[in-house]
């Protein structure tokens, strides 16, 4: 089975729980859609996960980028993340000796950005973001229908930056076509509706369901989508 997960944000326990309960297993394949750093207490737990499991892929959301960008020694990034949520994942990363930092440093940026992959008859784009209108004009195929693929890389290559943060995949008009089905995750549900869960649209599926959502809710969990058979598995966040 293939399986998706996004916007862990540190939330190790819950998210082994999640995994737990869709019985994953070394025959699987997991696509976690990047942000599993920062706002939770066991950021570099989900790291090293990621790392040492040969059937677990990590793409780089743009926590993973402002974690990295740190690492690079970026100035004044250090305070800026804290306002971003990276707090928590500071306080695990400082005391750890250099070696070690380095060692996460090539991880993050070696990270891919995407995975176009087809299962069941249908195929996906897998990203943490989803799209941009202001980085470039995206490429067009022949069918009138954006190559999701090649405009994302031009947009990472580009500016990896605000490709990253962009939210513009969820304000695009309907008239709006890609040459693939989009898993995303980044925009928390919530915004779209009080009850949250897996966000289904013509083109786009968003799954990051709120586990680290900034406001008070009852609804905030985390989320587990089958590509194979389109079922959902939540774990609810405390």
């Amino acid at each position: 089975m293939i399986y998706v997960i996004s916007d862990v944000h540190g939330r190790y326990t819950e998210f082994l729980r999640l995994l737990k309960k869709v019985r994953f297993k070394e025959t699987d394949e997991l696509y976690v859609l990047g942000d599993v750093v920062d706002r939770g207490n066991e950021n570099l737990k989900m790291l090293d996960f990621c790392r040492s499991r040969k059937n677990v892929t990590l793409l780089k959301g743009n926590h993973e980028l402002f974690m990295q960008r740190y690492l690079e020694g970026s100035p004044r990034l250090r305070e800026n993340w804290r306002l971003w949520g990276g707090g928590t994942t500071l306080r695990e990363l400082e005391p750890l000796p250099m070696q070690k930092k380095q060692e996460y440093l090539r991880f993050l940026q070696e990270l891919p950005h995407y995975r176009s992959l087809r299962t069941g008859g249908k195929d996906y784009f897998l990203t943490h973001s989803g799209f941009s209108v202001d980085i470039a004009e995206p490429v067009i195929g022949q069918d009138g229908r954006i190559d999701i693929q090649v405009s994302v890389q031009r947009f990472v290559e580009m500016d990896e930056w605000a490709y990253l943060i962009s939210d513009d995949l969820h304000f695009l008009p309907a008239s709006v076509k890609f040459d693939r089905y989009i898993i995303c995750g980044h925009y928390p549900t919530l915004e779209y509706r009080e009850e949250g869960g897996v966000y289904v649209t013509p083109v786009f599926t968003d799954i990051d369901c709120g586990c680290a959502w900034k406001q008070p809710s009852p609804h905030r969990k985390m989320a587990c989508l089958c590509l194979d058979t389109g079922e959902v598995c939540y774990q609810r966040i405390r």
